[in-house]
């Protein structure tokens, strides 16, 4: 039997016939594709570069699955263009022509056009002058390949270009003739190879390959045809003989063989299907983790519904990641169910609510029962929990009663001694011995007994100056106070005044002048439990019902203090007394009214400690008896809160389907795409003996080159003692050559020196 090039085996399993082999143990063996979409498969991978099973792009990821889910097949096309082939040959080279072709073409340049005339021709120029480059221009046309020395891949795909500064300035094909600047490396790149061909009988036929904007089309005339081990002898072996690397001596002589005859790019295939094969490789263990936490996560969901409605008996069907699918399907209309459950449920409170807000939405619903929460909260919290009331309530505690009447005497006690100091200031003023009389005046207090008779200074006698005297008097009787000066005596006042005030008491300034307490406490309620968000925007009855309640607070007003303009000098004690005669007064008005206060509270609230059904907050008036009590707050959140518990079970069931959703879709996305997977491996499982194939080909030709060597040198009599036997290909050995010195034995001719 003829041995297979590669094209042969491409050929073959393409069109689902069989490739038989045998192995290292003469073990029969068969590769066919014999389905579609194992030969699309087969076909996608001869044209794709990837050849390694890791790092795979998604690009191609999504080639296998196009490849796969196609309807076309590959036998049917080859099939189709081998009936329509002739073997009309044998076929001599005409001519050919180049349009773009590296090393033929020069950039926007006429085509390269060389007639041939069927003749064998001997090519003989200098390095660079074109000589490879026609060889290749003609295997590039009907083969598809180009191997190069220097450089891995397909001739045709783009590698980087460099500027100046090294650095990358674009993509261009090698096959093509390079451009002349960096702005032409923008525009498509076109190469095109024109072979015609003649048969005896003057019949022509033409082959052409093309590459144009990235995308190769070649066109053969139906009645030409070359045999594939035509096109491997006789072009693509001595091209790829520059590529044989065996690595100083260290490389297989198999991979040689293989990669001398092509069948290397059929070993790494076969290798690449064997790792999208394996279960624990990048392919088939695609987002193993993420399906297992989507589906916990499903499963959790559905969980937490089933569980939201045991309290109401309803049961949840045995939901799957597949129910996803269906946007209209019972997983859909379950989940629409309970959240139209929710909202009917939750409708009949609509009119305590704010208007615009969407009922049915399971969101909307949580910020009700939110704020439902917030509203009890600030209800337990209180008049306490108003600001204004907590200010009051300590300056009530700072200034109690006897507090209250001791600051008092104090700031009485101030007011006289300013108005002796500002008094001694004036006589100063006017007098400029004021002060060393007050001396003298205080040195006989401290000293003498009795009336001032005498100067204390001189001791001259005062009866014939009874106006020093009477002066003296009165000086001795002021005491300490006349000796100091005017800022001493202001602050020996203002010292005496804050001692009398206990240290809470100290910490209010004069912003307390402006403050009414009624007025402040409406003012700070109607912040906390109007204004607010959770009540202007959801809770709007209950903002309505402390409106209305605000507008019957109890207590008197009192008069904001008007500051009274007086003398300059005491403007400072005179402000902090209006201050603390401000808190006394403060303090005493929520003595006499925080009761009253609390009451309206209570009433206000409902609260249990003063809850009483049917009496209306307001004061009553002539028809209260036909007026309808007004809802207390404690009893509308209530209220509210029973409505929304019905709906409890159904709210945070329809919150918990669309995560259940959610996940689901997850994990049946990644499912599909897992069983896409499989079944694309389950294809490619075929491939995997691609190369046990190709070992099987390069064993037989290594086998068989053996058996030719072996008559040859029997042939030119050989002198050396040791005698070539054969070379064989084991599977595990790798290639052995064997010899001897004598015909009954043979050795490992590698073991003996100076042989090769």
């Amino acid at each position: 039997m003829a041995r297979l090039t590669k094209p042969d085996i491409e050929r073959r399993l393409l069109t689902g016939a069989s490739v038989v082999w045998q192995d290292a143990n003469d073990k029969n063996c068969q590769l066919v594709l014999g389905d579609p979409k194992e030969r699309r498969l087969f076909a996608f991978l001869l044209g794709t570069k990837i050849r390694e099973p890791t790092g795979l792009s998604q690009n191609f990821i999504d080639g296998l699955s196009s490849a796969y889910g196609a309807t076309d097949d590959p036998a049917s096309t080859i099939t189709a263009t081998t009936a329509a082939t002739s073997s009309a040959g044998p076929w001599r080279l005409q001519s050919i022509e180049t349009e773009g072709f590296g090393g033929l073409n020069i950039w926007a340049r006429p085509p390269f056009h060389l007639d041939f005339d069927q003749e064998s021709l001997l090519i003989e120029g200098p390095n660079g002058s074109g000589k490879s480059s026609l060889i290749g221009a003609i295997l590039w046309a009907l083969s598809g390949e180009r191997p190069r020395d220097q450089a891995a891949g397909h001739a045709h795909e783009p590698k980087a270009v460099f500027g100046l500064n090294d650095k990358p300035a674009g993509d261009w094909p090698p096959i093509a003739c390079y451009p002349p600047s960096v702005a032409d490396l923008k525009s498509p790149a076109r190469v095109r190879v024109q072979l015609t061909f003649q048969n005896p009988n003057a019949v022509v036929a033409k082959v052409e390959r093309t590459l144009d904007g990235g995308k190769v089309t070649t066109s053969i005339d139906p009645g030409f045809e070359v045999p594939s081990i035509l096109l491997e002898t006789g072009l693509l072996m001595p091209a790829r003989l520059a590529h044989l690397r065996l690595d100083e001596g260290g490389g297989r002589l198999t991979d040689a063989v293989q990669k001398l005859t092509g069948l290397d790019d059929l070993v790494a295939i076969g290798a690449l299907a064997d790792g999208l094969c394996h279960k624990s490789r990048e392919y088939l263990s695609y987002k193993r983790k993420d399906l297992t936490a989507a589906m916990k996560e499903f499963d959790q969901a559905i969980g937490n519904a089933r569980g939201s409605l045991t309290t109401v008996q309803v049961a949840v069907p045995d939901f799957a990641v597949a129910h996803t699918d269906d946007d209209e399907g019972e997983m859909a209309k379950f989940g629409k169910m309970l959240i139209d459950r929710a909202a009917e449920l939750t409708q009949v409170v609509s009119n305590d609510l704010a208007g615009g807000l969407d009922l049915a939405s399971p969101s909307v619903q949580h910020q009700v029962i939110s704020a439902i929460g917030a509203a009890q909260e600030d209800l337990k919290a209180g008049l306490e929990g108003v600001s204004s009331w907590k200010t009051l309530q300590s300056i009530a505690q700072a200034f109690d009663e006897e507090q209250a009447k001791r600051v008092s005497d104090a700031l009485a006690m101030a007011r006289t001694r300013a108005e002796e100091a500002v008094r001694l200031l004036e006589k100063s003023s006017k007098d400029s011995k004021f002060q060393l009389k007050a001396v003298a005046a205080q040195w006989h207090a401290q000293h003498k007994t009795g009336a001032v008779e005498s100067c204390p200074l001189c001791e001259h006698d005062l009866k014939a100056i009874p106006l020093l005297a009477q002066e003296l008097e009165a000086l001795r009787s002021a005491g300490d106070a006349a000796t100091r000066r005017f800022d001493d005596n202001l602050n020996s006042i203002s010292a005496e005044l804050e001692s009398s005030l206990s240290t809470p008491a100290k910490k209010f300034g004069h912003d307390i002048l402006t403050l009414e307490p009624r007025a402040k406490l409406v003012e700070d309620l109607r912040t906390t439990f109007v204004v607010k968000d959770r009540y202007a925007k959801i809770l709007l009855k209950f903002g309505t019902l402390v409106e209305a309640a605000l507008s019957d607070t109890p207590g008197s007003e009192i008069t904001i203090v008007q500051r009274v303009a007086g003398v300059d000098v005491l403007k400072g004690l005179n402000e902090r007394i209006s201050v603390i005669e401000r808190l006394i007064g403060l303090a005493a008005w929520f003595r006499n009214n925080s009761g009253e206060w609390s009451g309206w509270w209570r009433r206000l609230t409902g609260s249990e400690a003063s809850m009483d059904a049917g009496i209306s907050l307001h004061k009553e008036a002539e028809n209260t008896s036909e007026k309808k009590p007004t809802e207390r707050l404690y009893s509308h959140l209530l209220r509210l809160s029973d409505a929304l518990a019905k709906a409890e079970p159904y709210r945070k069931a329809a919150e918990a389907m669309p995560a259940a959703w959610k996940s689901g879709k997850v994990a049946a996305e990644i499912e599909k795409e897992l069983k896409r997977r499989e079944a694309i491996a389950e294809s490619l499982m075929p491939l995997k003996n691609l190369g046990p194939l190709a070992e099987s080909v390069a064993r037989e030709t290594i086998e068989g080159l053996s058996d030719r060597v072996s008559k040859l040198l029997k042939r030119i009599h050989l002198t050396e003692q040791l005698q070539f036997h054969e070379a064989r290909l084991y599977r595990k050995e790798g290639l052995i050559v064997r010899g001897g010195f004598v015909p009954e034995l043979r050795i490992d001719a590698t073991l003996v020196a100076n042989t090769s």
